[in-house]
């Protein structure tokens, strides 16, 4: 993912491959204190929902930079 976010000049990306290559990680160390389930739910369940967090912020700004001109709407009927 690093490469990928180096080649496409899109730092968010290299992040998001960060927390979830740490996630690998804090999971093989929560496996041995907290067990099977949860590992993998706190591990990958956290930074997931951070992700789509941030995600919809970054959506919500756009909308509200860029919003759909009142004109051009085409389907209009309700």
């Amino acid at each position: 993912m690093g490469i990928f976010a180096y080649i496409t000049d899109f730092p968010h990306i290299s992040i998001y491959g960060l927390i979830i290559g740490l996630g690998i990680i804090v999971a093989e160390i929560l496996y041995k204190t907290v067990g099977t389930p949860l590992d993998g739910i706190i591990t990958f369940g956290i930074p997931g929902l951070i992700i789509l967090f941030y995600g919809l912020a970054i959506l919500y700004r756009f909308l509200k930079k860029y919003p759909l001109p009142k004109g051009e709407i085409v389907n209009d009927k309700y």
